[in-house]
């Protein structure tokens, strides 16, 4: 008994022991410190004091579900301090039965209160992340939209064209961005260049010059969709 009360009274976890009229029958050292009640406080109190009433439902469901004998591994809940702050706190739950009766609820528990101001704080920083994110496209599909510079992106391995803004579509007389998307730059271009070189290899060097060095400006003959070359 003297070494489960030294255990007790030394350890961090927040150690609680409840009769089933929600009075507490023993806290240790660690469960006043957190909660700042005194010994004599205990006596006028119960834990659905404590409870913070957003919680107090789920913690009654817990107690009905230990005196119809089902068992419970792990549980959460708010508790609210003597000078009322809300803690978070989480550990296991476990009834002590005498003649398959309840007979007192006992509970180990950490206070996890600053664990979860930071996942809370994560999941605020990556909605916001995600808000950014979204007015970033959009600020990209206006400046892409808008723009009456003829801009596309290819993508690998096939290096087909994936976007195509209108004055892309309108250079190329292509009609829509869907016809123009299903085209290569090899079926927009005359097998050659005007240097002699194969359009198919010549565009494998811009575009490896390109991914080199960052960016690569070039001229290039193009044609459109119905066949007209012309210099870009």
């Amino acid at each position: 008994e003297k070494n489960y009360n030294l255990i007790y009274e030394n350890t961090s976890d927040l150690i609680q022991r409840i009769n089933l009229d929600g009075s507490y029958y023993y806290v240790n050292k660690a469960w006043m410190q957190v909660l700042g009640y005194s010994k004599k406080d205990l006596e006028n109190l119960k834990v659905w004091d404590v409870v913070h009433p957003s919680h107090l439902d789920s913690c009654k469901k817990i107690f009905s579900d230990l005196m119809k004998g089902r068992k419970i591994k792990q549980f959460s809940t708010d508790l609210v301090t003597k000078k009322g702050k809300v803690i978070s706190i989480e550990g296991d739950i476990f009834g002590e039965y005498k003649n398959n009766k309840l007979q007192s609820v006992i509970t180990f528990c950490s206070d996890v209160t600053e664990k979860k101001k930071i996942e809370e704080d994560l999941k605020k920083y990556h909605e916001l992340l995600k808000v950014q994110a979204v007015e970033s496209e959009n600020k990209y599909k206006t400046i892409f939209e808008s723009s009456k510079d003829a801009i596309m992106t290819i993508e690998p391995p096939s290096w087909k064209f994936t976007r195509g803004n209108s004055a892309t579509v309108k250079m190329f007389k292509a009609g829509t961005e869907k016809k123009f998307v299903s085209l290569g730059p090899g079926d927009l271009s005359p097998k050659k260049q005007p240097d002699g070189q194969l359009s198919s290899v010549k565009a494998q060097k811009m575009i490896k010059k390109a991914m080199k060095e960052g960016s690569n400006f070039f001229e290039w003959t193009h044609k459109r969709y119905k066949g007209e070359d012309f210099y870009a």
